[in-house]
């Protein structure tokens, strides 16, 4: 079963086709588009936007998206205009996903998000 589809239990089922499609595809998945990426407005927000290394705002960011399956969760390679994003998705516990981001020289820095799966819009 895919890593969202177990995290998400039967709220999987409330999300559109085409993204339980991605999440459960047992090859690896390419898309492209333009996003539109916002910063939080505060002085700190963009701080730690920075120190994350994640991309910058803009109003049209040509992205491209390459998710690997793995046996413990996906691979995410991202790229936002110039900038790169690495990360590897897996389940932390019950209802949580991690995700350990890549960088260069070897460091990673690393998230657990608690996802509630009542709160599926």
């Amino acid at each position: 079963m895919a890593l969202y589809a177990r995290l998400l239990g039967a709220s999987w089922l409330q999300l559109a086709e085409p993204v339980r499609f991605a999440h459960a595809a047992q090859s690896t998945i390419h898309a492209r588009g333009r996003l539109r990426i916002e910063h939080g407005r505060s002085r700190l927000a963009r701080l730690i936007a920075r120190w994350l290394r994640l991309p910058r705002a803009s109003e049209a960011a040509e992205t491209r998206l390459v998710m690997t399956p793995r046996a413990d969760g996906e691979q995410w390679r991202r790229t936002f205009d110039d900038r790169r994003l690495d990360t590897r998705q897996y389940r932390a516990g019950a209802g949580e996903l991690a995700a350990c981001r890549y960088r260069r020289r070897g460091r990673r820095r690393s998230a657990h998000v608690k996802i509630q799966r009542a709160h599926i819009k």
